[in-house]
C-alpha cells in the first residue's frame, strides 16, 4: 500500500481585532517562544488592577463603557517597561491615563527570553471588567500541528482513485469563540478540485481555543505527497 505524506511548508496570520482598523502580520517561522508563564493568571492581574479604577469612575459617569488595547514592553526581569495605548472607545482620557500608568507596576513571571510585547484588550461595561488577548501565531501553530493529521487520511482515500499530488492553500478566520469562520482555497496545484473542496470543509470543522479578543485570519499553505 501507498503510504502519503503531508506537509506544512508555512503558515501566515493576520491579527485582525475587530472595531479596530489595525492588522498585523506574522510568520510562524519568525516568531519566539515568548510567553507569560501563567496567561489566565497574567489576564486576572490585570482584571484586578483594573476594575476598581473602573469602578470609580463610573460612578461619575453610569453609562461609561467601551474598551482600551494596550501594548505593553515587559523586561526579562518581569518589569514593565511602558504601557502604549494602541486604541480605546471609551472616551475618558482620565481612565486610560489612570490604567495605562497602574499598569506600568504589574510584575509578570515570564520564561527565558529577553523581551515580551503583550497586548492586551480592557473592556468595561455593565458587567464589570474582562481582559483579553490576541491569539498569538505559536498558540495558532501548536492547534494547526494537532489537527493536520486529520488530513492525511483524506489525500489517501482519494489518491485509490488516482495519483496525485501538490498544494493546497487554504485561508480561515478564527473567531473569538474558537470556531472556524469564513474560509476559502486562495491557491492549489493538485489539480483535483473534489479533495480540495474535501480538504477546506474539514478545515471548517477545526476548532481553537475560546477566549480571545477579535477574529484571526490565518493563510495556511499544506503540501501532499507521496513516501
Amino acid at each position: 500500500m501507498r503510504l502519503a505524506c503531508l506537509f506544512i511548508v508555512a503558515i501566515m496570520l493576520w491579527a485582525c481585532a475587530s472595531n479596530t482598523p489595525s492588522a498585523n502580520t506574522a510568520s510562524f517561522d519568525e516568531i519566539h517562544p515568548t510567553k507569560i508563564r501563567s496567561d489566565s493568571a497574567f489576564l486576572a492581574s490585570v482584571k484586578e488592577l483594573a476594575l476598581p479604577i473602573y469602578d470609580k469612575y463610573v460612578l461619575e459617569r453610569p453609562e461609561l463603557a467601551g474598551y482600551i488595547s494596550v501594548t505593553m514592553t515587559v523586561r526579562q526581569d518581569g518589569g514593565i517597561d511602558s504601557v502604549i495605548v494602541d486604541s480605546s472607545t471609551v472616551n475618558y482620557p482620565e481612565l486610560e491615563k489612570e490604567v495605562q500608568e497602574k499598569l506600568t507596576e504589574l510584575k509578570c513571571s515570564l520564561f527565558d527570553y529577553s523581551t515580551l510585547r503583550p497586548q492586551l484588550h480592557i473592556d468595561f461595561s455593565a458587567k464589570g471588567v474582562a481582559v483579553t488577548q490576541p491569539r498569538s501565531a505559536s498558540q495558532i501553530m501548536k492547534v494547526v500541528r494537532k489537527e493536520t493529521p486529520r488530513l492525511k487520511p483524506i489525500y489517501n482515500r482519494y489518491l485509490k482513485k488516482r495519483y496525485f499530488e501538490g498544494k493546497v492553500t487554504v485561508k480561515w478566520v478564527i473567531l473569538p469563540s474558537g470556531d472556524v469562520g469564513d474560509a476559502e482555497i486562495v491557491k492549489a496545484t493538485t489539480e483535483y478540485p473534489e479533495f480540495e473542496k474535501a480538504i477546506l470543509e474539514d478545515i471548517k470543522q477545526w476548532k481553537f481555543h475560546d477566549g480571545y479578543y477579535g477574529k484571526t485570519t490565518v493563510t495556511a499553505p499544506f503540501t501532499f505527497s507521496e513516501q
